[in-house]
């Protein structure tokens, strides 16, 4: 068997540090572009697409995961310029929130913050928003429905969903949210 050579180890190593560190620049640059200047309510859903759910129309469009099956986005339009991410707890969000692409915000809830992973370019309107228990709990319920992700950017709430069949609970729970950002 032959042994590895430590100087080439260190060599891949810091060759995959550096790929990760541009992949999150690259990420970042993208959404910043997409959240340029755009009055939120006249911005369309990506792809153009729609899906109508109890008389409410909601943007729609699939996300084609390398590693997955596709996941189905269900959007609204919505007053808050602001940004933030939602994801369960993971070891992709710790690494990209040590390369401080977004701050980490921190809700008051232990449970909460234990669960979730909330980044924000906007830590103090997010913290604010997220130290209401309603809010939270919206939030949550998209969870309890399949949604692997929340995403308030470009002036749209967004909501991935695992299974397709859960955009007819999802939609609604997602307008109770849009519903709590237009007044935030």
């Amino acid at each position: 068997m032959r042994e590895i050579n430590p100087h080439l180890l260190i060599l891949f190593g810091a060759l995959g540090a550096i790929s990760i560190v541009v992949f999150a620049i690259r990420v970042t640059r993208k959404i910043d572009a997409d959240d340029g200047g755009v009055d939120p309510a006249l911005k369309p859903s990506p792809d153009g697409k729609t899906l109508e759910i109890g008389g409410k129309t909601y943007g729609l469009h699939t996300v084609e995961l390398t590693l997955g099956s596709p996941h189905w986005v269900l959007s609204l339009p919505v007053g808050a310029p602001h940004t933030f991410s939602v994801q369960r707890e993971g070891g992709l969000e710790r690494l990209v929130d040590h390369l401080g692409v977004m701050a980490k915000v921190t809700t008051g809830s232990s449970h909460y913050d234990g669960e979730f992973e909330i980044r924000s370019k906007e830590a103090p309107w997010a913290q604010t928003f997220f130290s209401d228990a309603e809010h939270r709990r919206l939030v949550q319920a998209l969870f309890g429905l399949d949604a692997s992700a929340v995403i308030l950017s470009g002036g749209r709430i967004q909501a991935c969903f695992e299974e397709q069949a859960a955009l007819s609970e999802g939609g609604p729970a997602l307008s109770e949210l849009a519903d709590a950002l237009s007044g935030a």
